[in-house]
């Protein structure tokens, strides 16, 4: 019998490995090790995760409003002078299926590829939001007019999925799948700071859509772990359904906010205008980045 148990735990190990070998693989370079602090934190990788299903066209207009103010106020506040910006959507583009006309990209019609074309499903309007200083699908502070091309990039539609799926969107936008589409926006020596913007939580709801699958718990993981496995590398900001909102209580990214600790922050996205929170942010984005070179 004994034998035999042995022969289980073989088989079990092997099974771990198997799972090993599914687990996503992460575009994380060589990233200082947890807990090691930088000589300075003077990078900072924004990543905007933007819920574009049929409800979310007014909060996507608040949030373009808020993003100068925002920006600003990082500017003036943190030591960091270099700042990647990227924007996803909570779906896969399945609205924007690649052709001639839309001008999306068939590599990047995927969860966590960064948006880079403005297109308007009811009239098909196609704006390409590029191109960008740094060449890539992510802006820069040297971007000369840089709220205007964030609005462009920002302004998603409300065409998109109803299946909001942000943690597939933050994991695609991690790991190397989307490659070639979102080289060079994950440094490995920067703060990532994540920006969800959503009215709905990431469950299973009824009528069979899964949304990403996975618990607050894993989906911390991951992001930690896309940052070499240091908490104190990332900051996770909601703009999602508090008590204070009369729809639905997003109670999972409410969990997940609480899991980054100080690094967390979370707000009301019914609220009409964005700019306090943005302002409420600014000190919380501040002390992770100086967290990182104590």
């Amino acid at each position: 019998d004994d034998d035999d148990d042995d022969d289980d735990d073989d088989d079990d190990d092997d099974d771990d490995d198997d799972d090993d070998d599914d687990a996503p693989k992460f575009d994380i370079g060589e990233p200082h090790t947890a807990g090691e602090p930088l000589d300075e934190c003077d990078k900072v990788d924004f990543l905007f995760v933007i819920d574009n299903s049929e409800s979310m066209e007014d909060d996507q207009q608040r949030l373009i409003a808020a993003f100068p103010e925002f920006m600003e106020g990082i500017q003036e506040t943190l030591a960091a002078t270099d700042y990647h910006i990227g924007v996803v959507t909570t779906d896969e583009h399945i609205w924007d299926w690649p052709n001639d006309q839309n001008g999306v990209d068939p590599e990047c019609a995927e969860y966590g590829s960064l948006v880079r074309t403005n297109y308007r499903w009811a009239t098909g309007q196609v704006e390409d939001c590029g191109p960008w200083v740094d060449g890539g699908r992510y802006l820069t502070e040297q971007d000369p007019n840089l709220a205007e091309e964030f609005a462009c990039a920002a302004y998603v539609d409300d065409e998109g999925s109803t299946n909001e799926a942000p943690f597939l969107a933050i994991e695609g936008a991690l790991a190397t799948q989307p490659s070639p589409c979102n080289d060079g926006f994950l440094r490995d020596d920067a703060l990532l700071v994540v920006v969800l913007i959503t009215d709905e939580d990431d469950d299973v709801e009824p009528g069979g859509n899964p949304g990403s699958g996975g618990t607050p718990q894993i989906w911390y993981d991951m992001m930690v772990e896309a940052k070499g496995g240091d908490p104190n590398a990332v900051a996770f900001l909601a703009l999602a359904g508090t008590v204070d909102c009369s729809y639905e209580h997003t109670v999972r990214i409410e969990e997940l906010v609480g899991l980054f600790d100080d690094n967390g922050f979370m707000g009301p996205v019914c609220e009409d205008n964005y700019a306090e929170f943005f302002r409420e942010a600014i000190p919380v984005v501040d002390d992770a980045c100086d967290e990182l070179v104590e």
